[in-house]
């Protein structure tokens, strides 16, 4: 077994969000999916070769006969997938739906050392992230220009993920509304000599605002 608990956190279907004007939706979040999880597993193979250690975890839908074959055609053989239909706050606040998807894995992710969290509509541009995990093997956050920590891909040594978990509850993201970038910034920031952080992680975004994939 590998030491690291892979986490692909996913919302397949976002049309019941709250903001869901203001994020891609339908055809175009089926391809973004379908796109990242392409390039993440071609970076993926060549640092492991166990996919048991995949977890694929959506919040908004019933179960795989739901998902688009497009989705379904990119994910490898022994890739666990687990729909939780659990978005009770996910749905007011994209970061609650965050912290909801580490509370139902983390008693699967207890026996590893690690928790590496990305989320697939993201667009990896090199192995940049994986070779500076295996040079250093610490929690590893990226940086914003603002005070945050962007939470597309972090990577937690167990007993932060436990840590940072054991003090929250997601309706504290929503009432009243804090982001997750600012919430594990503050929760971590003083501890920086135990962290990693990462300025330029050669990962694309895409800002629905102007349409546009951006460095993220």
């Amino acid at each position: 077994m590998s030491n690291v608990f892979f986490n692909l956190s996913c919302s397949f279907d976002a049309s019941s969000f709250h903001n869901a004007n203001s994020v891609c939706t339908g055809e175009e979040r089926i391809l973004q999916y379908s796109e990242g999880f392409k390039i993440f597993f071609n970076f993926y193979k060549n640092y492991y070769d166990r996919y048991e250690d995949v977890y694929i975890v959506d919040n908004t839908l019933k179960d795989i006969s739901h998902l688009d074959k497009r989705i379904k055609n990119e994910i490898p053989a022994n890739v666990n997938i687990i729909f939780t239909q659990k978005n009770e706050h996910g749905k007011l606040n994209k970061g609650a739906g965050i912290l909801e998807n580490w509370m139902e894995v983390e008693s699967l992710a207890s026996n590893y050392e690690f928790v590496f969290h990305f989320e697939p509509r993201l667009k990896l541009k090199s192995t940049k992230i994986f070779d500076q995990f295996a040079k250093e093997k610490k929690t590893t956050f990226l940086s914003h220009k603002i005070k945050q920590f962007k939470t597309g891909l972090i990577i937690f040594k167990m007993s932060d993920f436990k840590k940072y978990l054991s003090q929250r509850k997601t309706s504290d993201l929503c009432y009243p509304y804090t982001s997750l970038e600012d919430d594990i910034y503050s929760f971590f920031e003083k501890d920086k000599k135990n962290f990693t952080l990462i300025d330029k992680p050669d990962i694309l975004w895409h800002d629905s605002a102007i349409n546009t994939w951006v460095e993220y």
